[in-house]
């Protein structure tokens, strides 16, 4: 059995995690309640018209699914973790500038390019001051504001 949080699912994609486990039933759970069958949850019409994409199309969905998922989880997990570095390291701490790194990333990954690429922003001058101009963090922070910038361009 297969578990997706029912917030993270759009009921159009919710047939495609259906159809991608090979029939397995595949339950929709809601934060703190019970799971609910996919084919209680998605009109019949959608289930097919997605089904009709084929199986690889509806497994990478069920994938991207996932993986957006794990960006969630890991951009959580950074805004839970620098709090507590800031308080135990020094602020220009290598580690301190990994994980705003980390959360600008996962920031981007999760949907947000324009919050990314503040992000980004704000840590260039810190990772130059630390780490010198020509370190390959603060060459590869100007690439990711080089890149966010034009997706949050539109």
């Amino acid at each position: 059995m297969s578990e997706l949080p029912l917030d993270d699912l759009p009921s159009v994609v919710a047939a495609a995690a259906r159809r991608a486990a090979g029939g397995e039933v595949v339950y929709l759970t809601a934060p703190g309640g019970p799971g609910r069958p996919l084919a209680a949850i998605v009109p019949a019409e959608i289930a097919m018209e997605l089904e009709s994409l084929g199986p690889a199309a509806l497994c990478e969905l069920v994938e991207d699914l996932a993986d957006a998922q794990a960006a969630r989880q890991a951009l959580a997990d950074g805004g839970e973790l620098l709090p507590d570095q800031a308080r135990a390291l020094d602020p220009d701490h290598p580690s301190i500038l990994t994980t705003r790194h980390n959360i600008a990333y996962w920031t981007a990954h999760c949907g947000d390019a324009s919050g990314a690429l503040q992000l980004y922003r704000e840590l260039l001058p810190d990772r130059v001051r630390v780490l010198g101009p020509d370190h390959r963090d603060v060459l590869i922070t100007r690439n990711n504001i080089a890149y966010w910038a034009k997706r949050a361009e539109g």
